[in-house]
This record gives C-alpha cells, sequence and structure tokens, in this order.
C-alpha cells in the first residue's frame, strides 16, 4: 500500500509519530484530507493483524475513538518502516552523488569515496548543520528517525569545543529552510 501522505512524512522534519497527530487535529491542514484517505483505506485484516501483532490496544485506554487510534498507529509504523526502506534504497545507490548531495544545493560539497562530507564544509554555529540556505541532519543510525540525535549533539559539541572535521553521512529525506530551523 502506498500512502498518499508518505512524501509529506518523509521529507518533514518532524517524524511521522508526532507529525500524524499535528495533521489528524487540524482539517484546514493540506494533508489532512490525504490522511484521512490513508486511514481509510487501511485492510481491516491487515489492521487486526498488526492491532494483535504488536499490542496496540494497550496504547488505546484513554482515546475515546478506538479504531481511529488503530489505524493511526498503523499508518504511523507503516510510513516509519518505507521511510527506512526508501533511505537505505538511496544511501546504496550507487550513481555519483546519491541523494541529497545531487540537490542543487549541495552540488558544490565534496564528497569522499564513501560519500561521507566532512563537517567542515558546513557552518555548525547553531549546533546544526548548515550549509547554503539549509539545514540537514546526518543520517539515523536506525530506523527511528531520532535515533541519531545524541550523537549528531556529541559531534557538534566535539566541533565546537576542539575543531576536530568528523566525516558524516546526511539522510537523504531531512533537510530545512535555515530560516525556519535557526531562530
Amino acid at each position: 500500500m502506498k500512502f498518499k501522505t508518505f512524501d509529506y512524512f518523509a521529507l518533514n522534519m518532524t517524524d511521522p509519530m508526532w507529525e500524524v497527530y499535528e495533521v489528524i487535529d487540524n482539517k484546514s491542514h493540506n494533508q489532512y484530507n490525504n490522511l484521512i484517505s490513508d486511514l481509510e483505506s487501511i485492510e481491516s485484516s491487515d489492521l487486526e493483524k498488526f492491532v494483535r501483532e504488536k499490542h496496540i490496544d494497550g496504547f488505546l485506554n484513554r482515546q475515546e475513538n478506538k479504531d481511529l487510534g488503530r489505524r493511526i498507529y498503523y499508518t504511523i509504523y507503516k510510513i516509519q518502516k518505507e521511510i527506512t526502506k526508501e533511505r537505505i534504497k538511496d544511501l546504496i545507490d550507487f550513481i555519483d552523488r546519491p541523494k541529497p548531495y545531487k540537490s542543487e544545493n549541495l552540488l558544490n560539497i565534496k564528497l569522499d569515496k564513501n560519500r561521507l562530507v566532512a563537517t567542515n564544509q558546513f557552518n555548525t554555529n547553531y549546533s546544526t548543520f548548515n550549509y547554503d540556505k539549509f539545514v540537514y541532519e546526518i543520517c539515523p543510525i536506525t530506523g527511528s528517525s531520532n535515533s541519531s540525535y545524541w550523537i549528531s549533539q556529541a559531534i557538534l559539541k566535539c566541533i565546537a569545543n576542539s575543531g576536530v572535521v568528523f566525516k558524516v553521512r546526511l539522510d537523504p529525506f531531512r533537510k530545512s529552510d535555515q530560516k525556519t530551523t535557526i531562530q
């Protein structure tokens, strides 16, 4: 099943675990109707199997609409898994400049033979990886979108304190406009 909202969640700086609720709670959100369509298109047998295997009902104690809660958990889980699969596919793509390095913003950034970038090519003054107009994240260590948070913070602190140069792999999906990230 291809979710209509997949591209939106894959490119969003906020994990689907949080962003799905932002969308579902805001009927004027530009992805609201797509998300409702995604939730309604889940096959009952797939949903029942997921709820049983992942013990989802234990998380729904206070939720009034249990069916909606189950569908939301299913959607979050499936989108997170699909993002992970797409990220891996993009990372093992053996073209000269895989995502995100083939974006116009990163065309001049230097890659090593393993497609890693040296951190001294970024502005790290705001505890982020800034390059030109955008802020980037390093690629998550596991399928969880925030699995690199603490290592990113440790790398940035080490850069700030000692000036050491690391080589990192950027997440092929996560970038944000610098104006909205740095405040």
